[in-house]
């Protein structure tokens, strides 16, 4: 009788087992699976875009490089350049615009090697370091479990079905049309009534997405405020509506990304209150495992650089702010890391500086003999720096000056804000750029190439 009990149980210990160890080796054979799927999708990428396009170049940056889209046409520069080389190569040019709004160098060099493997660009372009005022250090808080590509579906997956509706085309023009008859010329309460009257329209699905544009809207009146030179008080004012707006846009969407960053953008870095909310709601997203990219990393960091606590968040955003290194060596040495990985390669690197700025900074990141007395790049944007000795390893390297920006003056007013070459400002004396200013940018690209004999037809057959 015993007996029998026992092997009973031994049965169903052994059933049990069989079915974990089914499950076990089931995994490891669907895992192993995407694995080889992978593989094989980025290997034929490669090869469909060696095909396609007989050049390819990468262009790297930030907001002055982002990819700008009107009537179906990218006018950043990349995609200006594009067109240009078309036209002399046949349509076989294609340009990788990597550009990211407020991102830095130490995030686009972290991501480089992947993107050369997936690109195999034969040129990359670089006009980047403005938004690098702190040294960060990349932290790897992948771990083995959460970097395979089973846990990756399973976690997509989750995320697809948490995701708030998007409108259709319809529902957008709708919210749009909406959105745009709220006057803001009225007073806080008068505005916030608009709000709320024009939000019961529109279904539940939909209100997320209506406060977003609300706070989008909000928000461009507080930047227009700061970029006229009007009274503090003003920008403040729309700044705080815009940040409310966000708020309530996130918190109906369920974790909606484009909310979260115009909440951190409006989090105004003297209001403990903002920062408290924020940091609760950042809280809760890094533990719903949800995809912060690297340009709203950049803001936070810039945002809460004073705050008391800003190592621990860096950290758990994956980096961490190297508080003994000054951003102007960390900037140095992620330059010549990019540089010495492109080399290795065999891809020609071109540096090139900001609209108006000299060159003489980005030169020296690859000479030896410069010692820097300042924290970061915004000290030396319009400084000469004499006797630069690139050093022989990077002796190939371009450089691409764009000061001749500064010889405009027919298009240049004083304060350099809506002209004719800059649609807003910073760092100085330079900004975004106007369609026409791209196209300098892309004139001041070809012209110093030509100086050098380098011809792109040519050099991509190397």
């Amino acid at each position: 009788m015993d007996s029998d009990k026992n092997l009973k149980k031994s049965n169903l210990k052994f059933k049990i087992l069989a079915v974990f160890l089914g499950l076990f080796f089931s995994l490891i054979l669907i895992e192993s699976a995407l694995q080889l799927a992978s593989i094989y999708v980025n290997h034929s990428e490669k090869i469909e875009n060696s095909k396609r396009y007989k050049f390819r170049i990468m262009a790297l940056g930030e907001s002055t490089t982002e990819y700008f889209k009107m009537n179906g046409v990218d006018i950043s520069w990349p995609g200006q350049l594009e067109i240009v080389l078309n036209r002399k190569n046949n349509d076989s040019v294609k340009i990788y615009n990597l550009g990211k709004s407020s991102t830095r160098v130490s995030f686009l060099k972290d991501n480089l090697k992947k993107e050369i493997d997936k690109i195999q660009p034969q040129v990359v372009i670089t006009m980047m370091g403005i938004n690098d005022i702190e040294a960060l250090s990349y932290l790897n808080t992948e771990s083995f479990f959460g970097s395979l590509k089973i846990v990756k579906i399973i976690k997509w997956i989750r995320a697809s079905f948490s995701q708030s509706k998007i409108p259709s085309q319809r529902e957008h023009g709708q919210i749009y049309d909406s959105v745009k008859s709220i006057d803001l010329e009225k007073s806080d309460l008068e505005i916030q009534d608009q709000v709320r009257s024009r939000l019961s329209h529109f279904k539940n699905d939909l209100k997320w997405f209506y406060m977003r544009e609300v706070a989008n809207k909000l928000y461009k009146k507080s930047v227009l405020y700061s970029l006229t030179g009007s009274s503090s008080s003003d920008f403040f004012r729309y700044n705080d509506l815009a940040h409310s707006a966000a708020i309530e846009a996130y918190n109906l969407s369920g974790m909606d990304n484009a909310a979260f960053r115009l909440m951190l953008i409006t989090c105004r870095n003297d209001n403990s209150i903002q920062m408290k909310s924020f940091l609760e709601k950042l809280n809760l997203a890094i533990e719903n495992n949800m995809k912060i990219d690297s340009s709203t990393i950049a803001m936070f960091l810039t945002i809460f650089k004073n705050h008391p606590e800003l190592d621990k968040y860096s950290k758990k955003l994956g980096y961490s702010v190297k508080q003994k290194t000054r951003a102007i060596d960390q900037l140095r040495n992620d330059y010549r890391e990019i540089a010495t990985i492109l080399n290795s390669k065999k891809i020609q690197m071109i540096v090139m500086s900001y609209p108006t700025v000299k060159i003489d900074i980005f030169k020296s990141f690859f000479a030896s003999n410069i010692k820097y007395d300042a924290e970061n790049i915004g000290s030396y944007l319009y400084r000469v720096i004499p006797n630069i000795e690139v050093e022989p390893q990077f002796s190939n390297i371009i450089f691409v000056s764009n000061e001749n920006f500064l010889d405009k003056k027919d298009l240049l007013k004083p304060n350099y804000i809506f002209t004719d070459l800059f649609t807003a400002w910073f760092g100085g004396k330079f900004g975004h750029t106007t369609e026409l200013g791209h196209s300098m940018i892309v004139e001041n690209i070809l012209n110093n190439l030509e100086s050098k004999d380098f011809n792109f037809g040519n050099e991509f057959k190397k």
